[in-house]
């Protein structure tokens, strides 16, 4: 009996059509399959059959993930209190987002896989202090801790699960007790679970379902290994403090080769298939700016002054080719009301309180008429005044621009935005997207104006790794377009988040006229050149940008840093068109590795 439905239900799960879903569920309960039955024999081996799918499918996306872990959640809800005796958890979980991170979805996917495994999963929400944890984990007796973290400074900081380990040791539980860990930055570092003393990582939420029951098993047979022993923490050196002075035109260090060309010279050679002697050499060290003033990153970033004041002086250390505008998540949630961010000295800023708290506020939400005009955007129109003013003739200046399809994850958080693309009404969802893209304008016109002239258009919904294929052609590339509309292509350089995009280069180039790219780490780079350098539309004035990945670089020796980089750069620079650069560097990479990666970019990018 079942055996027939499987295939039905199986395409309406892998297709995250939920009514199809629950009117297979229906069927089969009519035709009088019992609940154990369906929940056994269709719902946990389907949620098993689509991840391995998923995990196959070029086209797999995050959203995709997130409709199949609730289809299967729902429907177990529905049929457990069906059962005619309650089943007996597998075994017990705590789950939650490391303490100062609020991003969720990640969360309620594995959520969604644990309930169907007949798991007991005991969530305490975001930004969970590691004590909370522990004591959680005693008191329902949990065989597993579950740490989310999307940001660097959240996975690999002392507050997270470094220090829940150090609890359960204190303690004596770290052979009842297990860590599992998952989030953004493992996935670009595979081996960064053992440096903070995880038992364990997995990069989607049947993973991670897996992974957890093998080891509620092992601490339930005492058979657990002891938990792996933390690498070494490598010490890393505080960049110098320096009195804040009235910044004036910095003098970059001397480099080999350069002759006359300034560096937006050199940019703009590299764009066009000109001689220079060498690649452009980019670096993002944004947050690393209240270090060097010795301030808090509260403080740092309340005044476009200080993030002016700290680019020149680490322009004219470092001597990298271009400097950065005021920005961080959330910058542009300020103009639109939220009232806090969550600051953190070891990491980027972060949303605490979201505009958009349930559907009826999206109504509510008013675009500014202009927001240059708003008291939020003073400090980034000083920033990028004392910018151009001291090197705006000489150096690019870069600036983050929010996509209106990313814009509502930092207004209502990514969990309930990514909920409300897959299953919420489409005409809130559009509303939306309307007035975020109405922002989105606004905020390109104005960086412009203000002498921002490299414009990093951040759009994680324009990798197929969120959305998928479907809603990239559909509805992605629709709303980017409108988006750029009114002011062109200028300066713009296409960015997905670090997700990587190759398999839409083609797509974006034709549909959006896109020139230049930013390719995540987590792509094949010399794949992402040939399909750019070899696009007769874009071609002749492309630019690939060619990216470290700099979360492994905080554990890499200088020496490792400077072999990366020479291999970045020798898949790149053949055939000109290329530019190095990084991802926003996180504030536990070394100095030592900053320098080593820009003097090694600066020798191996030399033009011929």
């Amino acid at each position: 009996m079942l055996s027939d439905l499987i295939g039905a239900y199986n395409t309406a799960v892998f297709e995250t059509d939920k009514d199809a879903a629950f009117k297979v569920i229906d069927q089969a309960l009519a035709e009088g399959a019992t609940p154990e039955d369906i929940v056994i024999k269709l719902v946990i081996p389907a949620v098993d059959e689509m991840m391995t799918l998923i995990n196959e499918d070029p086209d797999s996306n995050l959203a995709q993930q997130f409709m199949i872990a609730q289809i299967a959640s729902e429907v177990t809800d529905k049929l457990l209190v069906l059962f005619r005796f309650p089943p007996e958890p597998a075994g017990c979980v705590v789950i939650g987002t490391a303490l100062g991170d609020l991003h969720t979805l990640g969360k309620r996917i594995v959520m969604g896989c644990l309930k169907t495994m007949m798991v007991e999963v005991h969530d305490l929400g975001g930004n969970v202090p590691a004590e909370r944890f522990v004591d959680e984990a005693q008191r329902v007796d949990a065989q597993v801790i579950g740490i989310s973290a999307m940001m660097v400074h959240t996975a690999t900081g002392p507050d997270g699960c470094r220090k829940v380990r150090q609890i359960l040791h204190e303690r004596g539980l770290e052979d009842r007790i297990k860590i599992v860990v998952g989030g953004a930055p493992y996935r670009f570092d595979g081996e960064l679970y053992k440096s903070v003393g995880a038992d364990g990582w997995a990069a989607d939420g049947i993973g991670a379902g897996r992974l957890i029951l093998d080891l509620i098993r092992q601490v339930k047979t005492g058979g657990a290994p002891k938990s792996p022993v933390m690498a070494e923490e490598r010490a890393i050196r505080p960049l110098e403090i320096q009195q804040v002075k009235t910044p004036s035109a910095p003098k970059s260090p001397v480099r080999p080769s350069e002759g006359a060309m300034t560096p937006l010279e050199i940019l703009a050679a590299a764009i066009d298939g000109e001689p220079a002697p060498r690649i452009p050499v980019f670096c993002n060290l944004l947050d690393q700016g209240a270090r060097e003033l010795g301030m808090t990153q509260k403080e740092y970033y309340a005044r476009g002054e200080n993030v002016a004041g700290a680019q020149l002086k680490m322009l004219a250390r470092y001597g990298q080719d271009n400097v950065w505008s005021l920005s961080y998540v959330g910058v542009e949630a300020e103009i639109l009301g939220c009232r806090e961010i969550l600051f953190n000295d070891e990491g980027v800023p972060n949303v605490a309180d979201f505009v958009i708290k349930t559907y009826d506020d999206i109504a509510k939400l008013e675009i500014p008429a202009d927001i240059t005009t708003h008291p939020a955007w003073a400090k980034n129109a000083a920033c990028l005044k004392i910018l151009k003013e001291a090197v705006g003739a000489t150096h690019p200046i870069c600036a983050y621009i929010t996509a209106s399809t990313t814009l509502p994850s930092m207004l209502m958080g990514m969990e309930q935005w990514m909920q409300l693309v897959t299953d919420g009404p489409a005409d809130l969802r559009d509303e939306l997207l309307r007035k975020c893209s109405d922002f989105c304008r606004q905020e390109l016109a104005a960086y412009r104006a203000a002498g921002a002239n490299v414009l990093i258009y951040s759009s994680p919904f324009g990798s197929t790794y969120f959305a998928g294929m479907k809603r990239f052609k559909e509805w992605s590339l629709p709303w980017m377009k409108r988006d750029i509309a009114p002011g062109g292509l200028g300066g713009l350089v296409y960015y997905c988040g670090m997700a990587p995009f190759n398999n839409v280069i083609e797509a974006v180039a034709a549909e959006l006229g896109f020139h230049y790219y930013h390719i995540s780490p987590l792509a094949d780079l010399a794949e992402a050149k040939a399909l750019i350098s070899n696009n007769a539309l874009i071609a002749s004035t492309a630019l690939t940008c060619g990216i470290i990945d700099d979360i492994k670089m905080a554990r890499w020796t200088p020496e490792e840093t400077r072999a990366e980089v020479k291999r970045l750069c020798g898949i790149g620079k053949p055939g000109g068109h290329f530019l190095f650069g990084t991802g926003v560097v996180p504030m536990n990479v070394p100095e030592a590795n900053i320098r080593a990666m820009l003097d090694a970019a600066f020798e191996y990018g030399r033009l011929p």
